[in-house]
């Protein structure tokens, strides 16, 4: 009789080892779930946001837009101009202007003008290769350099684009306070020569506006194009490369 009891106790105790153990396995389970959950969701943010710039990730995306490979060109006369004034407004990085007759100072923040000159120059060693690739038959042999230019040519039209949104978000201030100076019934006043200044760099920031949404517009056409031609010239690769970039884009 003792050594049934004994016998029953033991079973017992294995039960509930048995069901403390299924537990365990079952939460540990359920954790690795939500833990892969987790990083399948992490991986999908960061692939569906790898294009977004900002602030932080601008002077990085800018470095990859060079490549030995391509045909060095020549700055237009309008681009050296632009370049140059980019280089004098980051030297200043803040203006501030003494106002006639009043307690105000006008500030216009410059911060807009970090990373222009370069990214001027970029998108013009960019926007010239790829416009030759356009024009040209690929050599299939060159499969990767075009691969990476079609990266380095919407890169290029992204960071164009942030750039332009950039500008016109203190473009806006800048009209607003030159409205204020047109405007007899307000108190604000400058000297002519601040004047003319404040009137020059509206010019300029306009200018740069312009100039780089005409530039995001075409490059986004050449990295279109560029895609295409992949596809079309440079044998299996090229097609295998197009269908996998479909792929990634319908998802």
């Amino acid at each position: 009789m003792e050594q049934l009891r004994v016998i029953v106790i033991v079973l017992v105790i294995v039960g509930i080892l048995v069901c403390i153990n299924k537990a365990t396995q079952g939460s540990s389970s359920r954790n690795k779930s939500a833990a892969r959950r987790h990083t399948s969701n992490s991986r999908s943010y960061s692939t569906k946001n790898s294009r977004v710039v900002t602030n932080q990730n601008f002077a990085a995306k800018l470095r990859t837009l060079n490549d030995v490979d391509d045909v060095k060109i020549q700055a237009s006369p309008q681009q050296r101009r632009m370049i140059s004034e980019a280089r004098n407004y980051h030297a200043r990085k803040k203006r501030v202007y003494a106002t006639v007759s009043s307690k105000e100072t006008i500030g216009i923040d410059l911060s807009w003008s970090e990373n222009l000159a370069e990214l001027l120059e970029a998108t013009e060693v960019v926007y010239t290769n790829a416009e030759m690739s356009c024009n040209r038959r690929l050599v299939s042999e060159r499969f990767n350099y075009y691969r990476n230019l079609h990266y380095r040519s919407f890169t290029a039209a992204d960071l164009c684009h942030a750039k332009r949104e950039e500008i016109l978000s203190n473009l806006s201030s800048l009209r607003k306070i030159i409205a204020r100076l047109n405007d007899r019934s307000d108190s604000l006043r400058v000297d002519r020569s601040t004047y003319d200044q404040l009137i020059a760099l509206r010019t300029t920031m306009y200018d740069l506006v312009d100039y780089l949404g005409k530039r995001r517009d075409m490059l986004n056409m050449q990295t279109a194009t560029i895609r295409d031609k992949i596809r079309n010239e440079c044998g299996e690769r090229g097609q295998r490369w197009y269908n996998e970039l479909m792929q990634r884009a319908g998802k």
